[in-house]
């Protein structure tokens, strides 16, 4: 389930992310963007999806590493560490999916 509702979020978001980064860089001019601006806004995007993948992949490996749920694992990163406990990895995340997008 986690890895599905990973996949589908990564997925939307990185649409919708690139879709605002075109419309900033036009505009509201009518016109296609330039080879950089296109990989702007694609690099943006993915690095905007970034922010939440981080989260639910620690999520998803941490069910794996203690066996616990959706919702009881995040609750004990965020008892364990604090709430930037779940923010542990994101760097990576978010140039992962900045550079893949």
């Amino acid at each position: 389930v986690a890895s599905i509702s990973n996949m589908a979020a990564l997925t939307a978001i990185q649409f919708f992310g690139t879709g605002l980064i075109k419309r900033a860089i036009v505009g509201g001019e009518d016109r296609a963007l330039s080879s950089s601006e296109t990989l702007v806004s694609a690099f943006a995007g993915g690095a905007i999806s970034g922010i939440v993948c981080g989260p639910l992949e620690l999520t998803m490996i941490q069910q794996q590493k203690f066996g616990l749920n959706i919702i009881q694992t995040p609750a004990g990163i965020i008892r364990e560490t604090g709430i930037l406990g779940m923010t542990r990895g994101i760097l990576p995340a978010i140039t992962r999916e900045g550079i893949f997008t």
